[in-house]
């Protein structure tokens, strides 16, 4: 499954994932198939990201984000 380039745009997540897996200095913000332990999916979840109000993930495009995390 592939995430729509959109929403990957509106989410700073590239395609196939590979930079949150790797992570930073706080470690890797995506676990392939754990969308619970994923930093990104939290923020996502909760609403802090995309950070800017106006281009909020509907709960659709949530879904398909949590679903795409889980098949990694």
């Amino acid at each position: 499954m592939r995430v729509d380039g959109c929403l990957l745009h509106q989410c700073a997540v590239d395609n196939d994932g590979d930079a949150m897996i790797r992570g930073g200095d706080t470690g890797p913000s995506l676990v392939p198939g754990k969308p619970d332990e994923s930093a990104i999916w939290e923020s996502i979840r909760e609403g802090k990201m995309p950070p800017e109000k106006s281009k909020r993930l509907n709960d659709e495009e949530k879904e398909l984000i949590r679903k795409w995390i889980e098949g990694l």
